[in-house]
């Protein structure tokens, strides 16, 4: 595509903008052993894709069950909605939510192309009250 010119027609937002004064921090997990409840959340945002437009989606994890532990869905990418603290394209530091959220694309906001936000967030709220309940987990012999 890039080859020839060619572009999608859809705007996709920038969730990789930070703040340059803002510290990127290091990977702290590296041969930590994760054998409890508690002991390890990560976070992070991502976009809901809509009809006409998107909303920023920030969820947290715990590392060990997968459970999602809290999420929230934003029109804005306000400050105090979500910080992102490490490096673009990271994603193997935080390799259990960005599976989440693909799994969450494919399993739910792509099947239903959710038309407001009220509609968008009772959808999701399903799907993770799903994911969380009764969803099978391979990772967790599911």
């Amino acid at each position: 595509m890039a080859r020839m010119g060619l572009a999608a027609v859809y705007q996709r937002p920038k969730t990789t903008v930070r703040h340059p004064q803002h510290r990127v921090w290091p990977y702290l997990l590296r041969g930590l052993v994760i054998d409890r409840p508690d002991q390890v959340w990560c976070a992070d945002m991502t976009y809901s894709p809509m009809r006409r437009g998107f909303l920023y989606l920030v969820a947290v994890m715990d590392w060990l069950c997968r459970r999602v532990l809290a999420w929230r869905l934003s029109n804005t990418m306000e400050a105090d909605f979500c910080i992102s603290m490490d490096g673009r394209g990271r994603w193997l530091d935080n390799v259990f939510i960005e599976r989440h959220w693909r799994s969450l694309e494919y399993e739910c906001i792509y099947l239903n192309a959710f038309e407001t936000g009220s509609e968008a967030r009772a959808g999701i709220g399903r799907w993770i009250t799903y994911y969380n309940g009764s969803r099978p987990h391979t990772a967790l012999g599911g």
